[in-house]
């Protein structure tokens, strides 16, 4: 085995693992926050857009990025987006409470 496997393909696999579990640690999180403040369909609502919003923020890094860069930018936009509508939904419904 060679040490090129980023460029033939090996990249690719670990940006949709890390994608993949960035959307259901997202959707998870979400979820709880809803049942938190006893709100499960905001929550619901909030875990589907957030697993939108890992695959845009990670096609924005992939976009962004140069190879092998490009891996990093991605991981990171597809956790960041998430996080930050989290975080501001969070805040909205604590001010409500």
């Amino acid at each position: 085995m060679t040490d090129d496997w980023l460029a033939r393909g090996g990249a690719y696999v670990v940006i949709g693992i890390g994608w993949v579990l960035i959307a259901g640690g997202a959707y998870y999180l979400a979820h709880y926050l809803g049942k938190l403040h006893n709100s499960p369909n905001d929550g619901c609502l909030l875990g589907i857009g957030n697993v939108l919003l890992t695959f845009f923020g990670g096609g924005i890094g992939l976009l962004i990025g140069k190879f092998p860069y490009y891996l990093v930018s991605s991981i990171v936009l597809a956790a960041l987006l998430p996080t930050l509508a989290t975080l501001s939904i969070d805040r909205r419904m604590r001010k409500e409470r």
